[in-house]
């Protein structure tokens, strides 16, 4: 995928996120207000958060997607990964509260009856996150963005706190039960907690240049393997910089090898990696000599 492609994908979903998110959040905590809803207000300041991140994501994608320099010859794509668990940090900063807020309705549920009306406005909630969620997460896998992908996660979570709301706000006006809504919420909290953990989880390791295996892996050792002239390779390392990928292999050839057949095999070795992982910024090719009695 072109670097380019990636970049106006991305700049197109955030565009739609901000936009939605903005909408959306100020809809709810009007509403919340004037319905005297609680749990829709708190539901748009949920909301804000999404906002916050569709943001960063907007500026954050712009700097992420710059090549290689000569001051960055791994490029900057660890920018995305570290954006990446900003937003694992903002879910685990909104399970904080939401959780808090939880906590303190247990001793306090709501006296005052919710507007009708809120009802609708978290059903419209969830329809529009939901589609959200959906096309983000289709897009950002398109484009394998992990910032994209977290985002999306992100407006799941608003999707499922809109459910949470809904639940609250029938059983609130319809029922004399006034716990439905904390109990729901509850669900909802550790839902977007697993997510959170699920978010950061990769971004960290990603951070940390954990080897990560990919389906193109198995097709290019074959292929290393059909070019004449290497006998075999081992240390096949594939590390993930945001949408870029640093690749390390160590190739063995017969030991009586001319210097520059060896490294025109090298560049034969890159050429196959790259074609097959055309995000592949920067691959290294040992060349090490081959000893039949070595283990491989």
């Amino acid at each position: 995928m072109e670097n380019n492609q990636y970049y106006v994908v991305s700049k197109k979903v955030s565009l739609i996120s901000i936009l939605v998110d903005g909408i959306l959040s100020t809809l709810k905590i009007v509403f919340g207000l004037l319905g005297k809803s609680q749990v829709i207000f708190l539901d748009g300041i949920h909301s804000l958060s999404d906002l916050v991140t569709d943001l960063a994501t907007f500026f954050i994608v712009k700097v992420a997607n710059q090549p290689p320099d000569d001051d960055h010859p791994y490029g900057y794509g660890k920018v995305e990964t570290i954006a990446t668990l900003m937003i694992s940090m903002v879910l685990f900063m909104v399970v904080f509260f939401l959780f808090k807020d939880n906590i303190s309705r247990i001793n306090n549920p709501s006296a005052v009856t919710p507007a009708k009306f809120t009802i609708f406005i978290a059903i419209f909630s969830i329809l529009i996150k939901e589609g959200l969620y959906r096309y983000t997460l289709i897009k950002g896998k398109e484009i394998k963005s992990d910032l994209l992908i977290a985002n999306a996660h992100h407006h799941r979570s608003d999707a499922l706190s809109s459910v949470a709301a809904l639940i609250g706000l029938i059983l609130i006006i319809f029922t004399p039960f006034k716990y439905g809504e904390i109990i729901a919420s509850f669900i909802v909290i550790l839902m977007i907690l697993h997510a959170a953990y699920e978010i950061g989880k990769d971004a960290y390791l990603e951070l940390i240049d954990t080897v990560i295996e990919v389906e193109e892996k198995e097709i290019i050792s074959k292929k290393i393997l059909e070019i004449s002239g290497i006998e075999t390779f081992h240390h096949f390392r594939i590390i993930k910089s945001g949408v870029f990928y640093k690749i390390e292999i160590d190739i063995e050839v017969n030991p009586d090898m001319r210097l520059y057949d060896a490294h025109e095999l090298s560049k034969d070795v890159k050429n196959v990696i790259q074609k097959e992982l055309s995000n592949a910024i920067h691959v290294i090719v040992h060349v090490d000599p081959y000893d039949p009695e070595k283990e491989h």
